[in-house]
């Protein structure tokens, strides 16, 4: 009866948490379908630099102008509302660690939401280097759909904030006794290897500037989780 009982109190408090998470998204979306066009001009920016006016950007169906505003806002909302949807996750996921968990884990999820907008950041900031790449392979005038051009900047963004997320997942695995701190220690270039290939797959570049700014700052943030890790569970 205890058992069914805890179970129903769980589910209740998955659905309450779920609600504030979804109404959240509501919210945002607010703001963002209000100020759409000056979020447009932000999107856009990375398509401006390297040369291309907002002209470049069309449409190829009578409904794909409201498509792609709906895109939009629906992306703008979920970054709006992300600290609120990871803090209810986290407040539901948490309270069942033990207390010796309890303070490093809301740490981590502070961080890995700090990671991931940092990500977010860095993709948007060199996101003009992927596109002169592949626009490198053209000789004819440009001319892209917005619905393409506006989900190519939405996963690019994605990808490289779960990748900066990499420490956290490792600090995750040290914290349930999956990995030693140990084995991290003595695999340094092995996990640096494995950093560089997959922001060379992430980043279509290619280039050693690129492959820098995307490796780097992962890595410097694995030591540092590697270094309060072993200070304080070693």
């Amino acid at each position: 009866m205890k058992n069914q009982q805890s179970f129903f109190e769980h589910f209740s408090e998955l659905n309450r948490r779920s609600f504030l998470m979804i109404s959240s998204i509501f919210a945002a979306s607010i703001p963002s379908w209000y100020y759409y066009d000056s979020f447009v001009q932000i999107l856009i920016n990375p398509i401006q630099r390297i040369g291309y006016g907002q002209e470049s950007l069309v449409v190829h169906q009578v409904t794909e102008g409201l498509q792609v505003k709906l895109s939009v806002v629906l992306f703008l909302s979920f970054y709006i509302s992300l600290p609120i949807i990871v803090y209810n996750i986290a407040a539901f996921l948490i309270p069942a660690a033990s207390n010796q968990y309890k303070k490093i884990s809301w740490f981590l999820t502070l961080l890995s939401l700090l990671f991931f907008y940092g990500g977010a950041f860095f993709a948007y900031s060199n996101m003009h280097l992927a596109m002169d790449f592949f626009f490198s392979f053209t000789d004819v005038a440009v001319g892209i759909r917005s619905q393409y051009y506006f989900h190519f900047i939405f996963r690019f963004i994605l990808f490289i904030g779960i990748f900066f997320q990499f420490p956290i997942v490792v600090a995750v695995l040290v914290l349930n006794k999956i990995v030693r701190i140990k084995l991290l220690i003595e695999k340094r270039r092995e996990i640096f290897v494995i950093i560089l290939f997959t922001a060379a797959v992430i980043t279509p570049t290619g280039d050693p500037i690129s492959l820098i700014l995307f490796t780097m700052p992962t890595y410097i943030f694995y030591e540092l989780l590697i270094l309060i890790l072993k200070r304080n569970f070693d």
